[in-house]
């Protein structure tokens, strides 16, 4: 007897009917997903509970993030302090360059002003 298994080769798939397994495909792997990051989150909260509690934290996870922003805070504050000092310190070459150049010019207007 022949199945629906078997004619399964012989008949094209739409691109919707493809479409749609990948959807249901997807979705099955986000639910499980889903569900081993519950069971790690449970396994986090466990292990970490009375450090979130010394530190007023309701979960490792909002101890995270706030050391992260606190990490990209630093990060940018950082950069803005690199950037002012590689600012300044052009300024302070170009401007020791412009009074090197002047003292040259007076130096030379001084000696052919005593010829």
């Amino acid at each position: 007897m022949l199945c629906f298994q078997d004619l399964r080769p012989f008949r094209p798939m739409t691109s919707f009917s493809w479409h749609l397994q990948l959807r249901n495909a997807l979705d099955k792997l986000r639910e499980q997903v889903q569900r081993f990051s519950s069971v790690v989150d449970a396994a986090e909260d466990q292990v970490f509970g009375s450090f979130c509690r010394d530190i007023g934290v309701a979960n490792v996870r909002e101890y995270e993030a706030r050391q992260l922003k606190l990490a990209e805070e630093e990060s940018e504050a950082r950069l803005r302090f690199e950037t002012q000092i590689a600012r300044l310190t052009h300024l302070y070459e170009m401007t020791l360059a412009r009074w090197t150049t002047d003292l040259i010019l007076l130096e030379d207007l001084s000696l052919r002003r005593s010829n």
